[in-house]
């Protein structure tokens, strides 16, 4: 995140203000809906990419039913990034490398977020739009202007929703085995009750 990206405003106000066409259900193996890999593919073309091969159009449109989530969080990114920042940044830096970033970083962390993030808290929520926004400028190597990488970094991590579950997960698990402590802890004190009733 070295590099100052477009102010968080900006894409907090587009996230809000997302058209109900880009929230349809997308197509998905056995359902033409909203073709994420229509998106992409004409999105490459703009910036003069290689379009989406075979392959990678499978990756998106033959998604299992259960990828939907992912898939509409994915088609929230591409209508973040016609941006006017974003775009000016992406025409700039339009080569096969930035490619492969996004289409490894729709693949792989975006997908992993699907899980604990959804398309409608990403737009109707502020925190939802705070998140998403944040994460695509991190996976453009991107802060948002104004601040500093140590603010970025801190923010980004705030606002993380699979940190936050990560969290509650080991903190519900500590209050397990704090809960098997004490219920082991007064079975002892129970048999040791009874030993010194009996001896006596």
């Amino acid at each position: 995140m070295k590099i100052s990206g477009p102010p968080l405003e900006a894409l907090l106000r587009r996230l809000a203000d997302t058209p109900a066409e880009w929230l349809h259900p997308p197509s998905t193996a056995g359902f033409e809906g909203l073709s994420v890999a229509a998106l992409l593919s004409d999105y490459f073309d703009s910036l003069g990419l290689a379009p989406l091969s075979e392959p990678e159009v499978a990756r998106f449109d033959a998604a299992k039913p259960k990828q939907s989530g992912w898939l509409s969080l994915s088609a929230l990114i591409l209508w973040l990034l016609h941006d006017a920042h974003l775009q000016a940044h992406c025409d700039e830096k339009a080569t096969p490398e930035l490619r492969r970033v996004l289409l490894n970083w729709l693949s792989g962390p975006l997908q992993q977020r699907a899980a604990h993030l959804n398309a409608e808290s990403a737009v109707r929520t502020a925190q939802g739009r705070e998140e998403l926004s944040r994460q695509l400028l991190a996976g453009l190597g991107l802060r948002p202007d104004g601040e500093t990488q140590a603010q970025a970094q801190a923010r980004l991590q705030a606002c993380d929703s699979i940190e936050r579950a990560r969290l509650v997960e080991a903190a519900n698990a500590a209050n397990e085995r704090a809960r098997k402590l004490r219920e082991a802890m007064a079975r002892k004190a129970a048999q040791e009750a009874a030993m010194k009733y009996n001896r006596e």
